[in-house]
C-alpha cells in the first residue's frame, strides 16, 4: 500500500526501488532522513497508485466475472469507482511536486498523500462489505486472497519508504475482517478473524522492517557526509600525492626488510644448534680432562660443581634454544624407522650418572621394537621426561620402559618422586610454569621442558599423556606407531660400557680423531692420551690420510666431527678411511645438527651418532662401547 493511498505491491508488481538508490546520495541539499524519505515516496507514488487503480479493476473483473447481477455490478463499479477516485487524487498530489521542488512543498505534499492514504486504506478495507457475498466461493476466492496478497506486498515494497504505511495496513485489516465477519455464514467469521492476526502480524513486520531501513538511511546519510568532506580535502590530498608515494615506498621497503629479518631468524635458528652448541661441547670435553688431571680432593670437589653448572647450563640453553626454533616454526617433524633399542641405550647413558649423583637409580628396560618416529625429536623428548624425573625424585629412582598397544608402542617414563595434583596436570605443559620440586632448589630449571615434549609430540603426530598420585610419583607417556625393520641395534651401539672401565678398553687402542676445531680436537687427544691410547689427530680427511701414511697400524676407531670445512661431513670420513684400509672400522659421528635424517644414514654405515653437547666421560664410554661391538 503506497503513502499517497495506492495498493501495496502485488505478485504483478516490479521490485520496490532501493531506498538509496532511486535518488544519487550526493545530491546537494539530503540533510536529513526526512527529507530523503519524503523525495523517495512523492517520486514513487505515482506508478505505485497506478499499479492500485489496475489491480482494483483487476478484482472487480474477477467477481462479475461470477457474478453478473445488475445489483452486484452496482456494487462492484461503485467500489471500483471510489478506489479510483482516491487513488487519482494521490497521483495529482504526487505529480504537482516536481523534483526541483523546495524541501517545504515536499514535506506539505507529503502529508497530504498521508491523508489520502488514510481513505485508499478505507476503500480497500470495505472491498469485503461491498462485494461480499459475491456469488460462488471460487470468485470469492479471489478477493479473499488477493486483497491480503496485495496488503502484504505493499506493507513489504512500501514500508521502508513511509513508517506510516504500517498502521495504514491495520486500518486495511480490521475495515476488511469487519466486513467479514459482518457476513452471513460461520466462515466469513472465521476468515475474518483469522485477517484480524494476520494484519497484526503483517503490521509488526513492516514497522520493523522501517526502523531497521531508516536506521540504515540514517547512515548512509552520514556517509555521504563524509564523503563531502573527502572531497573539500582532495585538492589537499593531490598535493600530499608525492610524499603519500615516499610513504608507500618506505612501507614496501619496510615489508621487505621485515620479510629478510624473519628468513635471517629462521636460518639463525637452524644454524644455532650446530654454532652455539659447538662452545659448550668445548666447555664439557676440557672441563672433563681437567678433571682427569686433578688430584686433590678440594680440587675435584669444585670440578665437580663446575660440571655440574655446565650440565644446567647446557640443559637451559638448550630448552631455550629449542622452544625458538618450535616458536619460529624452523623444525619439521622427519618420520623414520627409530629403533627403541639405541634410543633406550643414549638415555641410559646420558642420564644414570646424573641419576646416581642423586642416590636415585635409573632402571631403563630392553626394547627392540622399532617405531615411526623423528629421531632428534623422538630423543629430546624423553630425554626432557627423564631429566624432569630425576630433578622432582628424591628417594627411590626412575623407571623407562615400553608397552605394546596393538600396531602402536607406548614408551612410558616413570617416577617415585611427589607426584602431581590433578589441578597442576594441564598447566604443566605451559611455558615457564614450575612445580616447586622439595630439595631442588640448587637446579631450578626453566619450566619448558614439558612444554617443549607436547610441542614436539604434537609435531610428530604422537599422544602425550600424563597420570599421577600425590605422594607415589608420575608417569608420562608417549604412544608412537610401530615399524617394521631395523630389529637389532645397531653394532656402534651393542651395549653401555661403565665409565670406570672406558679408560681400560682405550688403553693400548689406536684411534684417529677428525675435527677441524682445534680446541676441541686437542681437549680429546689430552683425554685419549691419558688413558693410554694411541692418537692421529687432524683437521681433514685428507690430512688425517697424510699422516696415517707414517702408521703400520690399521686404526681401531674413528671418532670424527660431522660438519667439517669446505663442505665435508664425517660420514665421508669414515667411508674414505675404511675403503682406504679395506676395513670395517668402528667410528663415531659427533655432531650439533638435530637433523633427523643422520640417525639412519649413520646407521647405515654401522656408526654411532653423538649429539653435542656430550661430555667427556659420556664420550669415552660411547668409544669404548663402539670398540667392544663385534666387527
Amino acid at each position: 500500500m503506497s503513502q499517497g493511498g495506492g495498493p501495496p505491491a502485488a505478485a504483478t508488481d516490479p521490485p520496490p526501488p532501493d531506498p538509496t538508490g532511486s535518488v544519487p546520495m550526493t545530491r546537494p541539499g539530503l540533510d536529513t532522513p526526512d527529507d530523503l524519505q519524503a523525495r523517495l515516496i512523492i517520486s514513487e507514488s505515482p506508478k505505485s497508485l497506478l499499479l492500485g487503480i489496475g489491480s482494483g479493476w483487476l478484482i472487480v473483473a474477477a467477481l462479475v466475472h461470477g457474478n453478473t447481477s445488475p445489483e452486484f455490478l452496482m456494487r462492484a463499479g461503485a467500489w471500483g469507482g471510489l478506489l479510483t477516485v482516491v487513488l487519482l487524487r494521490g497521483i495529482w498530489l504526487a505529480t504537482r511536486c516536481g523534483p526541483t521542488a523546495s524541501a517545504a512543498l515536499r514535506r506539505r505534499t507529503l502529508s497530504r498523500l498521508q491523508v489520502n492514504g488514510v481513505f485508499s486504506a478505507l476503500a480497500w478495507g470495505l472491498s469485503s462489505s461491498v462485494m461480499l457475498p459475491a456469488g460462488d466461493l471460487q470468485h470469492e476466492a479471489i478477493l479473499i486472497l488477493g486483497i491480503p496478497l496485495i496488503t502484504m506486498g505493499g506493507a513489504m515494497g512500501r514500508a521502508v519508504h513511509a513508517p506510516i504505511i504500517a498502521w495504514l495496513v491495520l486500518l486495511t485489516s480490521a475495515v476488511f475482517a469487519i466486513g467479514l465477519m459482518t457476513t452471513p455464514g460461520a466462515t466469513y467469521r472465521f476468515l475474518g478473524v483469522g485477517y484480524l492476526f494476520f494484519g497484526t502480524v503483517v503490521t509488526l513486520f513492516t514497522r520493523a522492517q522501517a526502523n531497521a531501513v531508516r536506521r540504515e538511511r540514517e547512515l548512509n546519510l552520514e556517509i555521504e557526509k563524509l564523503l563531502r568532506t573527502a572531497e573539500q580535502e582532495q585538492r589537499k590530498a593531490q598535493q600530499l600525492f608525492e610524499r603519500a608515494e615516499e610513504a608507500r615506498a618506505q612501507a614496501e621497503s619496510a615489508r621487505e626488510m621485515e620479510a629478510r629479518a624473519h628468513a635471517a631468524k629462521t636460518r639463525f635458528l637452524a644454524a644455532a644448534s650446530h654454532d652455539l652448541r659447538q662452545p659448550m661441547h668445548s666447555i664439557s670435553l676440557l672441563l672433563g680432562v681437567l678433571q682427569s688431571r686433578l688430584q686433590a680432593p678440594e680440587q675435584l670437589a669444585l670440578a665437580d660443581k663446575i660440571q655440574s653448572s655446565v650440565a644446567t647450563m647446557e640443559s637451559l640453553f638448550g630448552n631455550l634454544l629449542d622452544i625458538s626454533k618450535l616458536d619460529a616454526g624452523a623444525v619439521q617433524a622427519r618420520l623414520d624407522d627409530v629403533p627403541l633399542a639405541w634410543l633406550l641405550h643414549r638415555v641410559e647413558q646420558t642420564w644414570a650418572p646424573q641419576a646416581a649423583d642423586k642416590g636415585l637409580r635409573l632402571r631403563v628396560r630392553p626394547c627392540r621394537a622399532v617405531v615411526r618416529a623423528d629421531a632428534a625429536l623422538l630423543e629430546r623428548m624423553v630425554g626432557n621426561l627423564v631429566a624432569n624425573a630425576i630433578r622432582y625424585t628424591q628417594r627411590g629412582g626412575v623407571l623407562v620402559g615400553c608397552r605394546p598397544r596393538g600396531d602402536r608402542l607406548a614408551l612410558e617414563v616413570w617416577d617415585s618422586g611427589p607426584g602431581i595434583e590433578p589441578r597442576h596436570l594441564d598447566a604443566i605443559f605451559e611455558e615457564f610454569f614450575r612445580i616447586e620440586a622439595p630439595g631442588s632448589r640448587a637446579e631450578k630449571g626453566l619450566g619448558l621442558g614439558l612444554s617443549i615434549v607436547q610441542r614436539c609430540a604434537q609435531l610428530s603426530g604422537q599422544q602425550l599423556g600424563v597420570a599421577s598420585r600425590v605422594g607415589r610419583g608420575s608417569m608420562f607417556r608417549l604412544v608412537m606407531p610401530r615399524a617394521a625393520g631395523m630389529q637389532s641395534l645397531p653394532a656402534a651401539f651393542a651395549g653401555p660400557v661403565a665409565a670406570a672401565s672406558a679408560a681400560a678398553a682405550l688403553r693400548g687402542r689406536f684411534i684417529v680423531v677428525v675435527d677441524d676445531e682445534a680446541l676441541n680436537a686437542q681437549a680429546l687427544v689430552d683425554a685419549l692420551q691419558a688413558c693410554e691410547a694411541h692418537v692421529v689427530a687432524a683437521a681433514s680427511c685428507d690430512e688425517a690420510l697424510s699422516s696415517l701414511q707414517a702408521h703400520l697400524r690399521v686404526p681401531d676407531l674413528i671418532v670424527t666431527d660431522y660438519q667439517l670445512e669446505d663442505g665435508r661431513d664425517g660420514l665421508e670420513v669414515v667411508q674414505r678411511l675404511r675403503e682406504h684400509y679395506d676395513e670395517a672400522i668402528a667410528a663415531l659421528v659427533v655432531t650439533a645438527n638435530t637433523d633427523a635424517r643422520l640417525a639412519p644414514l649413520a646407521a647405515g654405515l654401522q656408526a654411532g651418532l653423538l649429539h653435542k653437547p656430550i661430555g667427556l666421560q659420556r664420550l669415552l664410554a660411547a668409544m669404548a662401547s663402539a670398540l667392544s661391538s663385534p666387527g
